[in-house]
This record gives C-alpha cells, sequence and structure tokens, in this order.
C-alpha cells in the first residue's frame, strides 16, 4: 500500500495502528518514473498504555506483598509474538526497581472471558511494612527489553512506554501502602468495673506512626469496634475508661501509618491484635438480716446494678475475709448463710454479700486472689438467736407496794444481756430495762397499785450496735398481784 511520495529527504509521518509491526519500503525513482532503488525496515509502532485496575496489599502476606490487576492495551496484536508488560517499583518515586513480567502471549490474551489478567506480583516477600509504593505496568511489543533500558531509550526492534509517569498522572491508582506489622503480646488487665488497662510489644521492623485502639462490647452484643483512642509509636500501654461494670469487652489494638500522599488523615491500619477482659462486678447493696434463728442467718440485698452471675456469702466470727467460711450462694436477693444449720446459738457474725462475675467462686481464696472478678461492700454483723435461759425456780420476786424486786440466776451459755418485760392481762408486754450480762442479778422497780395483777418476763439477748436485740425464744414468767 502506498503511503505517499515526495521529492527530496525529509521526515514524513505515517498514520498507523498503534502496538503493531510494520514493514516499511522506500522506493526510490527518478524523473521518468522508473525505480532506480529500494530499501524495506520493520518497526514497531508504540504500544498503547497498560491500565491498572487496582494495587492492594496481599491477603496472606499484607506487610510485604502487593497484589496488581491490570487491563492489556486493545490494541496488543491478536497474533504472533513479542508483547506483554514489565512491572516496577518503587518506594521514593526515583529508585524505580523492577518486579516481574508478563508475556502477553504466554499467558494468553483473556482471561476469564475479558482482557483482564491478575498478577502476583511484588509476592518476594521484601516489601517494607507500612510503607508507600509506586508500581507502574509498562506496556512493550517486539522482543522484551532489558529492564535496565526501560527509562533510557528503546532496544532493537522493541517499542515500549518510557513515559508510564504520565499514565499515571492520569489515573487514580499510582500507589498503595503495605500495611505496617502488627503489635504483640497483648494483655489486659481490670482495673475496676469502669477501667481496664492494655499493654502490648511494639512491632521492631517496618514503619508505624502510632496505633488505634478499639473495644467491643460483648455481653452487649456489639459487632463492630468502637475506636477508644490513639497513642504514639513509642507508646505500649493505654487504660480504657467509661466502660459498664461485669461486662465482657474485647479490645483490639492496630499499628497504623498515615496516608502521606492524600495528606487528608487517611491511615492504613495493621492486621488485629486482640484480647478480651470482663469488668469487676458491682457490689449487693443495702445487705441485710432477717428471721434469725439459733443455728442460721437468712440475709436479703439489693441486686448489683449492670451484670453479674451471682452472689456467694461469706460469714466469720472476726471482721476479716480471710478467715470466712464459704457459705450458699444464690442468682435472686436472698439466701441462708449456712446450708446445713451449722451456726452457733448467741454468737456474733460478720457477713459478706460478694457478687462474682463468671464461674461461682469454691473457695475463699479464689475471692481474695482474684478481686476484679468479685466485688462486696463492708460486712454487716448479726447474732444468732441465744438459748441459754433463766430458770423460773431461780427467777423470784419480794414486794412491797409500790415496789418489787426480782433475783435470778444466771445461766450457762452465748449472750450478752437480760432483758425484763412487764404486761397486764389483755395487754402486750412491755420493756422495763435491759441489762448486761454483768449487770447485778438482784433489780428493784416502783409504780405498782395495790390490787393489780401483772405478769414479768424475763429473756436473755444479744445486744447488737445501737438499740438492737436478738432475743431468745421464751422466757422465764411470774405472776405477782400487789
Amino acid at each position: 500500500m502506498k503511503s505517499s511520495s515526495f521529492s527530496s529527504t525529509e521526515t514524513q509521518k505515517i498514520t498507523l495502528n498503534e502496538g503493531k509491526k510494520y514493514d516499511v519500503q522506500v522506493v526510490y525513482y527518478d524523473i521518468y518514473g522508473y525505480t532506480t532503488s529500494c530499501s524495506t525496515v520493520s518497526e514497531y509502532t508504540r504500544p498503547d498504555y497498560t491500565k491498572i485496575t487496582s494495587l492492594s496489599p496481599n491477603p496472606s502476606s499484607p506487610t510485604t506483598k502487593l497484589d496488581l490487576c491490570w487491563e492489556y492495551p486493545s490494541t496488543f496484536p491478536t497474533s504472533g509474538n513479542g508483547a506483554g508488560i514489565m512491572i516496577f517499583y518503587t518506594s521514593d518515586n526515583n529508585n524505580i526497581q523492577y518486579a516481574t513480567y508478563d508475556d502477553w502471549w504466554n499467558v494468553g490474551h483473556t482471561f476469564n472471558g475479558s482482557q483482564r489478567k491478575y498478577a502476583n506480583v511484588l509476592h518476594s516477600g521484601n516489601l517494607v511494612p507500612g510503607t508507600c509504593y509506586y508500581v507502574y505496568a509498562v506496556s512493550y511489543v517486539g522482543n522484551m527489553p532489558q529492564a535496565s533500558t526501560v527509562t533510557s531509550g528503546k532496544s532493537t526492534n522493541t517499542y515500549y512506554d518510557e513515559n508510564y509517569d504520565e499514565y499515571w498522572e492520569t489515573n487514580s491508582i499510582k500507589y498503595c501502602y503495605t500495611k505496617p506489622n502488627s503489635v504483640t503480646n497483648l494483655t489486659a488487665t481490670v482495673n475496676s468495673g469502669t477501667s481496664v488497662s492494655l499493654s502490648w510489644t511494639n512491632p521492631t521492623s517496618g514503619n508505624k506512626n502510632g496505633y488505634n485502639i478499639y473495644k467491643k462490647d460483648l455481653t452487649n452484643g456489639n459487632s463492630s469496634w468502637t475506636k477508644c483512642s490513639d497513642v504514639g509509636a513509642n507508646m505500649a500501654t493505654y487504660t480504657v475508661t467509661g466502660l459498664t461494670a461485669g461486662h465482657k469487652y474485647s479490645f483490639c489494638v492496630r499499628s497504623y501509618v498515615k496516608d502521606l500522599v492524600k495528606n487528608n488523615g487517611t491511615q492504613i491500619e495493621s492486621a488485629d491484635t486482640t484480647v478480651t477482659a470482663t469488668t469487676r462486678p458491682n457490689a449487693p447493696t443495702n445487705v441485710r438480716v432477717s428471721n434469725p434463728s439459733t443455728n442460721n442467718l437468712t440475709v436479703s440485698w439489693t441486686k448489683p446494678s449492670e451484670n453479674y452471675d451471682g452472689v456467694v456469702l461469706l460469714y466469720s466470727t472476726s471482721n476479716s475475709i480471710s478467715g470466712a467460711t464459704l457459705g450458699q450462694s444464690s442468682t435472686g436477693t436472698f439466701q441462708s448463710v449456712s446450708a446445713s444449720d451449722t451456726l452457733v446459738a448467741g454468737t456474733k457474725y460478720y457477713i459478706w454479700a460478694v457478687s462474682y462475675i463468671g464461674s461461682k467462686p469454691t473457695s475463699v481464696s479464689q475471692i481474695i486472689n482474684n478481686p476484679m472478678t468479685v466485688n462486696y461492700g463492708s460486712s454487716i454483723s448479726y447474732y444468732t438467736k441465744p438459748v441459754a435461759k433463766v430458770d423460773v425456780s431461780y427467777f423470784t420476786y419480794t414486794k412491797d407496794t409500790p415496789y418489787i424486786s426480782f433475783s435470778w440466776r444466771c445461766p450457762s451459755g452465748n449472750y450478752t444481756d437480760f432483758r425484763i418485760y412487764k404486761k397486764q392481762s389483755g395487754g402486750s408486754y412491755v420493756l422495763m430495762g435491759s441489762y448486761g450480762k454483768s449487770a447485778s442479778s438482784s433489780l428493784s422497780y416502783a409504780g405498782f397499785t395495790a390490787g393489780s395483777s401483772w405478769q414479768f418476763k424475763i429473756v436473755t439477748a444479744c445486744r447488737l450496735d445501737g438499740d438492737t436485740y436478738v432475743e431468745a425464744e421464751g422466757g422465764a414468767v411470774v405472776y405477782v398481784t400487789f
């Protein structure tokens, strides 16, 4: 096909297709139209750009490898040999390194029905974690050039796109960060019902600008992370506050690097490093004793606010939890202290209502040694009922209106006081007085009138703080008419 003719030595432009090999013949002829000589040269036209469609960290090795997906030029030859792309990369946009190549005809020019090719490139594993890499795809036709010649010219019978920088300036996919290395040895220490301290070991290789800390409330069924804060690259601890008592949390720490290309606050984060912890439960409140008996005490309380799994009771005759005995447990709001009614009559007991999260404690040492899984307030104290009684045969009196005097023999057993009551027929007992165990066993009263009839009763009792007493059942009763 004749393209054009000219009459002198000059440069002639011919419109051809991209990336094709052409035989160009130049025929010289004289003024009479006779051919004097001819020459033929074979040459490729320059190929079209290779379109990179995605660049991302490799799923299996995101810190040291990148994956590249591209689309071959539509003008690549449909027959023959000698076409492909070469992949180059750099971390500073200056020192460009050769990665790999893809021969168009060795792999075939269709993939999954389109001109797209997924390349496992930059997979040598020698990329630096947390680093920005620019990746270039250079198309060529003819023989694949030497990598060292790509940016300096063309090799024999080969044309390629040495202006790849221009292509990258007009396309969105220009660079990709490898993910930074993750932190290791993440631990969580529960401080209270609202606070957990995290600590970790920083990565020793690669780049990082800091660490993002996240939380997830598993008790509430949260499935997404909530960011708590971020700390600098030299930090290795953080305390999370504002948590809910008795809730199980998952905590996550991610290394990050800033995207300095976009420079808009975008971060590239590492894979998750996680740990779980359950905050300390709140303690039961309003702990109190009701219906004391001679060998047991029934304790009730107000449930802890927020989450907990149960309440276990401890009891002791001294106000020290270290020497206490593990009592019964409940998920409700009341329970008797002893399962076998083994408390001693007339004895003062100190009681703790201990909330727990997780497994129920099976020993007092577990409660002492795992303080962040349990919680309790100050002890309360209460007496079991005394069983000691004044023998009625030894509860005697003398009267001399308006006076009456009593005497009695002190019984053995556990109690702290005597209490003397009076009442008339059809009435209720009225307390006349309370007296310590060590007080005189002979007392006198006045105010009685001639002809009046009374009942007098003396009982043993145990005195709590203030004017509260736990009295023995019954008592010695005498009947007197003045």
